[in-house]
């Protein structure tokens, strides 16, 4: 009987598994290597973000240094940067043999992300985006581009509706989707993000960085963006800026035009008995009178004796 040795085709095939076998040991290898390597950065960005909140309460603000502050890296390979950005405090940390990654914890008095962490990767970094994502458990957020074709990964906090806003839109422009466009007619721009003008405001004006107040004897009811006040109805009057109506006239008082800053008192022998806003005032009633301005009624005449033609007095 003689023995049978390997096929050709059975020795290629038993090669092939021990190089995918290997190829996937390696793999793993390098992605824990990566993660372990990566990871020695963690503990020295949270020492500082501490050390910067305890900076902000006896400054009122961030450090922009570490050299203000009371704490030394342990980690000679992270390179640390200090965001000097509005709306943006964080600690950033990377490693000098990953530069695709980088490790980042808000402040919590950040205007936007605070109190998150967040991992930036280089978009065409795959060994980048598997430390954001698998590495470290971070979850994409869609659209997001926080820098030179980086995407972010939310590792711990609620990014809610926060998106990352251009900070270098010049002044009256905003950000919309990475363009700086000019504030329109009934808005304005502030720190790259577009607003409504409020109620009692206006902007009749394209780039501008805040919104007017509606002049006295106008009003603007709507927090809407509008480019224009509204002048008081006939009958009301404001007598101060940035109001959101206007007040009815007085009893006693009326007026009978537009955008008025004030009422006028009914005249002798007439009166105006409602506080409804009125254009007119009514004429004193069959022997009836006032002989002083400003009245909501008018005085009967005594026994004995008749009103005048004008109803200012009684004869």
């Amino acid at each position: 009987m003689k023995n049978r040795g390997f096929t050709l085709i059975e020795l290629l095939v038993v090669v092939l598994i021990i190089g995918i076998l290997a190829a996937i040991a390696v793999s793993a290898y390098n992605h824990a290597l990566v993660k372990s390597r990566f990871s020695s950065v963690i503990p020295s960005t949270k020492a500082i973000a501490n050390a910067q909140e305890l900076y902000y309460m006896d400054h009122g603000g961030y450090a922009s240094n570490t050299q203000d502050l009371d704490v030394t890296s342990s980690d000679t390979q992270a390179l640390i940067t200090l965001s000097d950005m509005r709306n943006y405090k964080y600690v950033m940390a990377e490693h000098e043999q990953f530069p695709g990654a980088a490790y980042i914890i808000y402040q919590k008095h950040s205007k936007r992300f605070a109190d998150n962490i967040h991992c930036e990767a280089a978009q065409d970094d795959d060994m980048a985006n598997w430390l954001c994502e698998k590495g470290l458990g971070g979850t994409l957020i869609d659209g997001s581009v926080s820098g030179s074709g980086y995407v972010t990964y939310v590792l711990s906090g609620d990014a809610g509706s926060d998106r990352f806003i251009r900070e270098d839109c010049p002044a009256g422009y905003y950000d919309k989707d990475g363009r700086c466009v000019i504030a329109g007619v009934g808005r304005y721009a502030e720190e790259g993000e577009l607003k409504k003008c409020a109620a009692g405001t206006y902007q009749d004006k394209q780039g501008q960085t805040s919104c007017n107040k509606c002049p006295p004897g106008k009003y603007q009811p709507y927090d809407d963006g509008y480019g224009f006040c509204y002048g008081c109805r006939v009958g009301a009057y404001n007598n101060s800026e940035g109001n959101s109506s206007c007040e009815a006239c007085p009893a006693g008082t009326y007026q009978d035009q537009q955008g008025q800053t004030s009422c006028k008192p009914c005249p002798a022998g007439k009166y105006q008995p409602y506080t409804g806003g009125y254009g007119y005032c009514y004429d004193c009633k069959a022997n009836t009178y006032n002989d002083t301005t400003g009245n909501s009624s008018c005085k009967p005449c005594p026994s004995g004796t008749t009103v005048n033609s004008d109803h200012t007095a009684c004869e």
